[in-house]
């Protein structure tokens, strides 16, 4: 998540536990709740900015591939 999320902003996503609203500093908003073996990302494409667009699509295409 570091990798398509942080590259604008000063926040981390390891070892964390997050239930809840978050605003990065380049102003994409998402949900998130991420806890040990839990990841729900809740991203409206239309209150976002492309670039936020492709970067959380650029996550969920890189999460799919360490899935599978």
């Amino acid at each position: 998540m570091n990798k398509y999320l942080t590259g604008r902003n000063n926040m981390s996503f390891l070892n964390t536990r997050i239930d809840g609203q978050i605003t990065l500093d380049d102003r994409t908003t998402f949900f998130i709740k991420k806890s040990q073996g839990i990841l729900e990302i809740d991203f409206n494409k239309d209150n976002n900015p492309a670039h936020s667009y492709r970067d959380m699509k650029g996550l969920a295409e890189g999460l799919r591939a360490e899935l599978k």
